[in-house]
């Protein structure tokens, strides 16, 4: 297992709309990223964990950055890819949403 990074836009929703309640410091500890499946095939979402580096900004309510993944599972180099949406969750609920721009590393 060796990490996958990618570099993604997020948009994290405002606290009243059921956004993150405080701000975290960048980068985190670990989120869950939640991708949608390859095929029709496949019913269910994936859900990996990663670490979100916003480079220099913390992880804060009603925010629009770019900023990177790294993913710990080889599974994220099938799901997160090149122009793919995820939802990011964090403490039971969607707190945000992004999109893959790029990979950035593949070790």
């Amino acid at each position: 297992m060796s990490p996958h990074t990618v570099s993604a836009q997020f948009r994290f929703y405002p606290t009243d709309n059921n956004g993150l309640t405080a701000e975290m410091t960048s980068p985190t500890r670990s989120l869950i990223m939640i991708f949608p499946p390859l095929t029709d095939a496949e019913e269910d979402s994936v859900q990996l964990g990663a670490f979100l580096d916003l480079v220099g900004e913390n992880v804060r309510p009603a925010l629009m950055a770019e900023g990177k993944l790294t993913f710990w599972s080889d599974l994220s180099r099938l799901y997160a890819s090149r122009g793919v949406p995820f939802q990011i969750w964090y403490d039971g609920r969607i707190v945000g949403e992004g999109r893959v721009n790029d990979i950035v590393e593949d070790g």
